[in-house]
């Protein structure tokens, strides 16, 4: 076999090892927001992959709260049902809504700026497996 021939069988052999070319395993995530310990409508829920670890084809997700608190992720990228696997930073963002969709109260609350940040949030990180998690934010009130 010529060289070329036997360096590019080397090459595709290599990348099939690596995986290179495999789909993203994904995994769903739904859960609820809490500020002050009540539900909280209208805040938006970002997963933004975590710089520290780069532990893969993450893409940032993210979902708004609804009337009950509750959400479910979906990626951004591809607007699929889930998250890509993997080591997320935790956001949330509390954002005006002009004309809230019926059934929405938007109590009085505060959700600190850093929340928005996914280099400082005080939130911990979330790890996204394959399979179905829950993820309960809990914002403290006003000191």
């Amino acid at each position: 076999m010529p060289r070329p021939i036997r360096f590019a069988a080397l090459g595709a052999c290599l990348a099939a090892a690596a995986g290179c070319g495999r789909d993203p395993e994904y995994g769903t995530v739904d859960g609820v927001v809490r500020v002050n310990g009540q539900p909280a409508a209208g805040l938006r829920v970002v997963l933004s992959p975590d710089p520290a670890r780069g532990d893969g084809p993450q893409a940032q997700a993210s979902a708004l709260t609804g009337a009950d608190g509750t959400f479910r992720l979906a990626g951004e990228r591809d607007g699929r049902d889930g998250v890509v696997a993997g080591t997320y930073r935790v956001c949330v963002i509390d954002i005006p809504i002009e004309h809230p969709p019926p059934g929405w109260k938007r109590a009085e609350r505060f959700v600190p700026a850093e929340y928005g940040n996914p280099a400082h949030t005080p939130a911990p990180p979330f790890e996204v497996r394959p399979g179905h998690q829950k993820l309960e934010i809990d914002i403290p009130g006003p000191k």
